[in-house]
């Protein structure tokens, strides 16, 4: 499977998970597309717009919010994690060991490059956020095809060129842009609540992986 495509498989698996918590009706479209998609489609893109509408309809009706953190689905999505469905998972150490952390090269052959390894947490308890995309943008800030995501413990670990520009993304989060050289300098970054979405937001930490 190409990388873009287990990108935006990844995303819907997130956006699936949030729609559930909060009781949205949410039917994700069937990916036609051919190429080597980066993971960021418009449909994509509608889908998550959809959902932010959703989210903000629930906040305004007083309902709480719900982030969810997706580590376990993730890895009952794999097969390797098959025999962990219906059962806990506790050890960290097994999950860092199944999925060992890769470096994405977003560098497009350039010459001046850094690497950058960090880890993107919520605000509210520091819960890892799995599944946060991290986009390559043009010095206009406009979005590139380039994207990594984080992995099920909320790390990442990308070359890029030095004078880049990054989006760091999550639902129900506030979005941020950062220069490569200022991620390099602090790369765990914190997400905060989306400043549309202000309310109650609860973060739900799963420990058992739904069956199928």
């Amino acid at each position: 499977m190409k990388k873009g495509k287990r990108i935006c498989d990844t995303l819907k698996a997130v956006r699936q998970l949030i729609s559930k918590e909060n009781g949205i009706v949410y039917k994700p479209r069937e990916c036609n597309f051919t190429g080597d998609c980066s993971g960021t489609c418009p449909a994509c893109e509608a889908e998550m717009k959809y959902l932010e509408q959703q989210l903000i309809q629930r906040k305004k009706s007083g309902l709480p919010l719900k982030l969810t953190g997706i580590a376990i689905t993730l890895c009952a999505s794999q097969p390797v994690f098959a025999q962990y469905h219906d059962s806990t998972i506790h050890k960290k150490d097994t999950l860092q060991q199944t999925y060992p952390l890769k470096t994405t090269d977003l560098s497009q052959d350039c010459t001046d490059i850094i690497k950058i390894k960090g880890i993107i947490t919520y605000q509210d308890n520091n819960t890892p956020l799995a599944g946060t995309l991290i986009t390559l943008l043009n010095l206009d800030t406009t979005k590139t095809n380039l994207t990594a995501l984080t992995n099920i413990n909320g790390e990442y670990s990308i070359i890029v060129p030095r004078n880049s520009l990054l989006e760091i993304s999550y639902i129900g989060c506030d979005k941020q842009v950062l220069t490569a050289k200022e991620l390099k300098t602090n790369s765990n970054i914190t997400l905060n609540d989306s400043q549309t979405l202000l309310g109650e937001i609860k973060v739900i930490k799963k420990t058992t992986a739904p069956t199928h």
